[in-house]
């Protein structure tokens, strides 16, 4: 592996994007250009608080091009149910001067490389393999593709 320190696999919900819109961002190609998502995945820490009755959740950006952005904005329920897992790196985006001449300072995100639909798969029907685990809110399975880069 050429670059075996800078890997993340992550699984979480997307938030409902009735409540936070910005959760999820996509952008079809258009010719040379590829499909853009950014979006933002629900993880829960492993840790409560002493004192709270719930486990706090940390928001984690990411965004994810080309084929993978088109599956997953075509396939995945946008109510709060899809739970994706996520296989990429981490990067940080450049920093960009505004028009007032303030600074705006670069943000980690992950750049996705493979996504896999969990729970919430509101697509065309396609069928995986039986397994309770894969069974969406909707009813159907999502089918376990690797989506990522061809190797």
């Amino acid at each position: 592996m050429a670059n075996a320190r800078n890997n993340v696999t992550i699984i979480g919900n997307i938030p409902n994007l009735e409540k936070l819109s910005h959760a999820w961002v996509y952008k079809e190609g258009d010719g040379d250009k590829k499909s853009f998502a950014r979006g933002l995945l629900s993880v829960r820490r492993s840790f409560k608080p002493k004192g709270e009755q719930y486990y706090p959740n940390d928001l984690i950006p990411f965004r994810v091009f080309g084929f993978t952005a088109d599956y997953l904005d075509r396939n995945m329920t946008k109510d709060g149910s899809a739970v994706l897992a996520i296989a990429g790196n981490i990067q940080i985006s450049d920093n960009y001067t505004k028009d007032d001449g303030s600074v705006v300072y670069g943000q980690p995100f992950v750049m996705v490389d493979d996504a896999t639909i969990l729970e919430g798969y509101a697509g065309d029907g396609a069928v995986a393999p039986s397994s309770s685990s894969s069974s969406s809110s909707s009813g159907k399975k999502a089918p376990f593709l690797n989506l990522g880069k061809k190797k």
